[in-house]
């Protein structure tokens, strides 16, 4: 049976909100991976790393990602994931995808089950992922390869001050726990800035936060990660 002129019309829409190398990808891609920005997935990266993660090979070799809501052209309407996944859908329907959003998404965004099939999402308990990048120790390892060695202590005992100042003494014996100002505010813009700046590191961009994680130790990184990295592979069926 010929579509109707509006399943038509439907159709060319959904197409238009991919590119050509979108419909490339899709063929061969083990799946998609919507991301809050390409900061999230520097991040991820360094974490799959150092952990010695096999989605590793998901976020580097084997990757195709999106923006959960991506611009098809300058200009353009944004697009949600979950639009251009079901136009994705037209160029491959068994292609799984995920989205990763932030804790602080609207609260009636959840997280769904990871079944290797469909749009499946993931959320962050913490206000973001850049929330996962404050722990004391891995703060003072990134201030002492930035400022060098030599001039290293001076910076380092302001860091600790700081935390010592502004943090509950709970979170410095287990920066891990999910406290409540790390659910609730944003770490890369009120937390992680005044910290750097406490040892005077000032004006860091949050693009390269990435080299905070890049120095982490795995004892460092919250288990949440894995949780997370082990949901990219289950998603994508690997």
């Amino acid at each position: 049976m010929l579509a109707s002129t509006e399943e038509r019309r439907a159709l060319v829409k959904s197409l238009a909100a991919l590119s050509n190398e979108d419909i490339m990808l899709a063929m061969d891609a083990p799946g998609v991976l919507y991301l809050e920005d390409y900061t999230d997935l520097e991040i991820l990266r360094e974490w799959a790393r150092i952990l010695n993660h096999p989605a590793s090979d998901i976020l580097t070799r084997r990757l195709f990602w999106k923006r959960t809501v991506s611009q098809p052209r300058p200009g353009a309407a944004g697009i949600p994931a979950r639009d251009h996944y079901e136009a994705l859908r037209l160029v491959r329907e068994d292609l799984p995808g995920l989205e990763l959003i932030d804790g602080d998404a609207h609260a009636d965004i959840q997280s769904t089950q990871i079944t290797g099939h469909g749009l499946q999402r993931a959320r962050w308990r913490r206000y973001e992922i850049e929330s996962y990048l404050l722990h004391p120790d891995a703060l003072a390892l990134y201030v002492a390869r930035v400022v060098g060695e030599s001039a290293a202590a001076t910076h380092v005992e302001d860091l600790r001050k700081h935390f010592e100042q502004n943090y509950p003494p709970a979170f410095l014996k287990d920066p891990l726990a999910d406290y409540p100002y790390l659910v609730g505010t944003k770490a890369r813009t009120q937390l992680i800035p005044p910290a750097l700046e406490a040892a005077g590191l000032h004006g860091i961009p949050y693009t390269r936060y990435h080299e905070i994680a890049a120095i982490m130790k795995p004892e460092e990184i919250h288990p949440e990660v894995i949780e997370k990295l082990d949901a990219i592979q289950k998603a994508f069926r690997q």
